[in-house]
């Protein structure tokens, strides 16, 4: 049995769910996860760190979130499979929250990551937040300008800063994120300290639609 379990987006259109090439995409990334020279403890309490960003601002707007992964999901966008080691879902943002609750939810994520554990995530990963918030912004805002936009992004992104410089709230955030590790990975399992070179490292990746 797999010491972490790889899940498949329950939104999953049939022609992937079907298709060898979400087999072999799964069947990778279970390999992946039961290694834990790919998958370490600091890796995990990253990815823990970054879903709590996310978890505590949906939960102070009564957005009800819940934690899942790692899984494999469709890309409604790019009619495409992305993998993550963690996602949170909540329910729809209301067009009545003030903008920069709203984009906290989406940033907070990798702010916290480097907030919190002095580490960056990568490139596409912030650029997928990122794209989330705008796009509720877009939707609630549509004649807002791009700078408009950067505003309250830059504006979210003080808040949370500010919010994490408060001892309460900051061990609020690392509460949250050793939680989230515990439920979604178990037990970390120690290992020589050596990188594996069997593995190409989990990231979000995303594949053509003719791949189905």
């Amino acid at each position: 049995m797999s010491r972490i379990e790889v899940k498949i987006c329950p939104k999953m259109p049939d022609k992937w769910r079907t298709s060898n090439y979400l087999k072999g995409l799964v069947k990778y990334q279970q390999s992946v996860f039961d290694c834990p020279k790919c998958f370490d403890g600091s890796r995990r309490f990253q990815t823990a760190v970054h879903e709590a960003g996310h978890w505590i601002y949906a939960w102070a707007l009564g957005l009800n979130p819940y934690t899942e992964g790692p899984c494999v999901c469709w890309d409604e966008k790019k009619d495409g499979l992305v993998t993550r080691e963690a996602v949170v879902y909540h329910d729809q943002i209301p067009a009545s929250i003030r903008p920069t609750d709203a984009v906290k939810v989406g940033i907070a994520s990798f702010v916290f990551r480097k907030e919190l554990t002095g580490t960056l995530d990568k490139r596409e990963t912030i650029a997928y937040d990122l794209q989330d918030a705008r796009s509720w912004y877009v939707k609630h805002y549509p004649s807002a300008t791009e700078d408009d936009f950067q505003q309250v992004i830059k504006e979210a992104t003080q808040e949370v800063i500010a919010d994490l410089q408060r001892t309460e709230f900051r061990q609020e955030a690392l509460n949250k994120a050793h939680e989230i590790d515990r439920e979604l990975f178990g037990e970390v399992v120690s290992h020589d300290g050596k990188t594996c070179k069997g593995h190409l490292f989990l990231g979000v990746n995303y594949s053509p639609a003719s791949q189905a």
